[in-house]
């Protein structure tokens, strides 16, 4: 009964510092701006706090196309990749579905995380909206901002 007390006990101890060897390494990225830039993603990359960030215009947004052909009714679906100065990243969705906007929040970059069901959408200087909206925790939310913009991006998505 020793015997096979200590068998376990080595062989748990082997099991342990082999597999320690084959973790991964954390210092990688899991999703890259360039993973977001091949997939067609709406990019929104934040040089500091996101809040901050938008109110002192220290963000850029990337592949404005798609949000201005979800506005034209081309495509019923976009992604959006959310970047911050600290390597924090999040993927969201926008989607037209029976007349109805739901939007994804997979994290809480710029807003609660959840899922927002929305009765229409709007673009201004603030950015690409979305209005009437209800959180899948039954909370009313009159705009949940997708997207922030500044006066040339918001030409650049409406206008261009």
């Amino acid at each position: 009964m020793f015997f096979l007390k200590k068998n376990m006990f080595f062989t748990l101890l082997l099991v342990l510092f082999f597999s320690g060897g084959c973790s991964s390494n954390t210092n990688e990225p899991i999703y890259s701006i360039d993973d977001a830039i091949e997939s067609g993603d709406v990019i929104a990359e934040f040089f500091g706090e996101p809040i901050r960030s938008v109110y002192e215009n220290e963000f850029k947004v990337e592949n404005l196309e798609k949000i201005k052909d979800f506005m034209s009714g081309s495509i019923n679906e976009f992604n959006i990749s959310y970047f911050t100065n600290n390597g924090a990243f999040e993927k969201s969705k926008v989607m037209r579905i029976d007349n109805k906007f739901i939007f994804n929040k997979s994290n809480s970059i710029l807003n609660s995380k959840g899922v927002y069901t929305c009765d229409n959408y709007d673009i201004s200087t603030i950015g690409f909206s979305l209005t009437g909206c209800e959180s899948d925790t039954g909370e009313d939310s009159w705009e949940v901002v997708v997207v922030p913009l500044n006066i040339t991006m918001y030409r650049e998505a409406h206008f261009k």
